[in-house]
């Protein structure tokens, strides 16, 4: 549960929705006024004060069947890049790849 400054994180967001005159109460969104309002009031934890003692440790099993996710390590990741285009150069691209059966 999250501890913010007067009541807990759900007392915020029951209390927000209260006001606005809403039945149940929806989950605050991060950029919302109350998200940012309950993100202010956070209290920090330090990294040593929290307690993982209730995370069960993995399996041999689990640890075997994990992968990483993300990009490749190797050099060969593609490049995003932007660029600009006529409309009917883009329109005659479309085509193209159309007919060649691309998703573009």
């Amino acid at each position: 549960m999250l501890i913010v400054a007067g009541g807990s994180f759900d007392d915020l967001v029951a209390s927000e929705a209260k006001s606005m005159g809403r039945a149940m109460a929806r989950k605050p969104s991060a950029s919302s006024a109350p998200g940012k309002r309950a993100a202010r009031n956070v209290r920090h934890i330090p990294d040593l004060q929290i307690d993982f003692s209730d995370i069960p440790e993995l399996s041999d099993e689990q640890l075997r069947r994990m992968r990483r996710v993300g990009r490749p390590a190797t050099g060969l990741a593609k490049q995003l890049i932007a660029i600009r285009l006529s409309p009917r150069l883009l329109s005659t691209l479309r085509k193209i790849a159309a007919k060649q059966g691309k998703p573009y």
